[in-house]
């Protein structure tokens, strides 16, 4: 017979697990996109990569490299603007977050 301490002892392991994970990946990430960066400051390009920081979403923006004037975001601001307001019913549509 399993006991709720034992399920709930598994559970917490199993959520420090995929906590770990979560934080490995994103640090992978965030080096890639510098190494990505790096490689486009050698190149003669005008592409920067990103994170949106309310989205959490990948962003690459086309600059030109004369003016810094931003040319293209792919995705664009409308469509950080709906994943982060998608992300903000989190709360409201469920229970939990995630």
């Amino acid at each position: 017979m399993v006991s709720i301490k034992d399920v709930v002892h598994e559970a917490a392991q199993s959520k420090s697990a995929a906590t770990d994970q979560i934080v490995k990946t994103a640090e992978e990430v965030k080096a890639s996109i510098e190494a990505l960066n790096q490689a486009m400051r050698d190149a003669p390009t005008s592409l920067q990569f990103s994170i949106d920081n309310n989205s959490k979403r990948f962003v690459v923006q086309v600059t030109d490299t004369d003016t810094g004037e931003i040319i293209k975001s792919v995705p664009g601001d409308a469509i950080l603007r709906i994943a982060e307001n998608l992300e903000s019913l989190k709360g409201v549509l469920f229970d939990d977050l995630y």
